[in-house]
């Protein structure tokens, strides 16, 4: 019996702030969900939060990571065409981690290593393949011994090669077209440029060994590397073969979190300007409420938040309706949160006011438009032009996203 297939965009309502592949009746009909906002290239938004923002932030390493995913557990959805580049994201992700780990070097352990030697011997002589290989057969010389080897040719690097040779199978993909493809060849010259460093790791092929390893907790790159390796060789069921094609792709379920997506790339955007730039708090969290914001900005004492909705630069007009639509209620949700952020006392201590009711925290949204700025004014971020004139110290910033050429 052929799947039933349903095709939508995502809207500005709760939980469907993401572009994803999903089963709604499993084996029977599928969901395919694009952006809503048409040509976006969240493929680039993505890239520059890898290479701009800082690694050494654990939330922020953990927010990237949070803003895809696949669903192993589930059977496989057929999709016939690439709509959506899930995994160029999941590939970028790698290699921009890869390159950071081998610009430290690659980290060395223990390994077993068995080995028949030559008049020495080295850890421990195993009696019966000793005795199998040299003294039935009169090799008196030799000595079977299991010995420790502290290499790089360790089981981590050899899960990180497996994964990466994965990669550069499916960037090669002569099949694969991706819109900007400059993008893919600097890619793939990156992933050459990386596995280089690998010369020195062999290969590894016994999938179990793969998926029962565990990650010396110590090394925060590693395990974020292995953990992402596993999901590039799960993503193609453990076969290179699967990389190599792209008419036709039996992919697992997939999400890519667009609201987080746009919370990090606001990040960028705030860090690019130089007047306040790292002087940006990023989520942080009340003690007493557990309540996050987005951002807080000690300098001219605001609390930003980054909404991935499309109707804010028409609020006016939604402010006016009479009737709860869903945007009228988004946009004064949103208000209301802020309020409440703005008189959180710890919020309040974080911005810099202590102990005085009458000072008022500016609240900014900050919302995707097209029409938006590029980049945050170096000076200063908010102007008389961008407050919401029906609220005391409300603004709203529309900022243009990456769009596919």
């Amino acid at each position: 019996m052929a799947l039933e297939k349903e095709v939508r965009t995502e809207t500005d309502i709760e939980p469907w702030n993401k572009i994803r592949a999903e089963w709604i009746v499993e084996n029977k009909k599928y969901r395919l969900v694009r952006p809503k906002i048409k040509d976006l290239d969240y493929v680039k938004m993505f890239s520059e939060c890898l290479k701009e923002l800082p690694w050494d932030d654990d939330r922020i390493r953990q927010e990237i990571s949070a803003s895809y995913g696949y669903d192993f557990k589930k059977s496989r959805i057929p999709v016939d065409d690439l709509i959506i580049d899930i995994d160029i994201i999941l590939i970028l992700h790698y290699i921009e981690v890869l390159r950071r780990i081998v610009r430290k070097g690659l980290k060395k352990n223990y390994i077993d290593v068995e080995e028949n030697l030559r008049n020495k011997i080295k850890g421990k002589i195993l009696f019966s393949r000793h005795v199998r290989k040299n003294v039935l057969t009169g090799n008196e010389t030799r000595n079977f011994c299991r010995y420790q080897s502290y290499t790089e040719d360790c089981v981590e690097n050899r899960i990180l090669k497996k994964a990466l040779r994965y990669a550069i199978t499916y960037l090669k993909n002569e099949d694969y077209k991706d819109s900007e493809k400059s993008k893919e060849s600097e890619l793939l010259s990156e992933a050459r440029r990386v596995i280089r460093k690998f010369d020195r790791v062999s290969d590894i092929h016994d999938a179990k060994q793969i998926l029962h390893y565990k990650s010396n907790s110590v090394f925060k790159e590693y395990g974020e590397s292995i953990k992402i390796a596993r999901m590039i060789l799960e993503r193609f069921n453990f076969s290179i073969y699967e990389c190599k094609t792209s008419k036709k792709v039996n992919i697992p379920p997939f999400w890519i979190d667009m609201a987080k997506l746009f919370e990090l790339y606001t990040l960028v955007k705030l860090r690019d300007a130089d007047a306040y730039g790292d002087k940006i708090e990023y989520q942080f969290e009340s003690k007493g409420t557990h309540e996050r914001t987005d951002f807080i900005l000690k300098k001219g004492k605001m609390i930003l938040d980054a909404k991935y909705q499309t109707f804010w630069n028409e609020y006016k007009k939604w402010l006016g309706e009479d009737n709860e639509n869903y945007k009228r209620k988004g946009i004064i949700d949103a208000i209301r949160q802020l309020s409440s952020y703005a008189r959180n006392k710890d919020f309040r201590e974080k911005v810099g006011v202590k102990d005085n009711e009458n000072d008022i925290i500016k609240c900014v949204i900050i919302y995707p438009d097209k029409n938006g700025k590029n980049n945050f004014d170096k000076n200063k971020v908010v102007s008389e032009n961008d407050e919401i004139s029906e609220y005391i110290s409300f603004y709203k910033i529309g900022i243009k996203l990456p769009q596919k050429k």
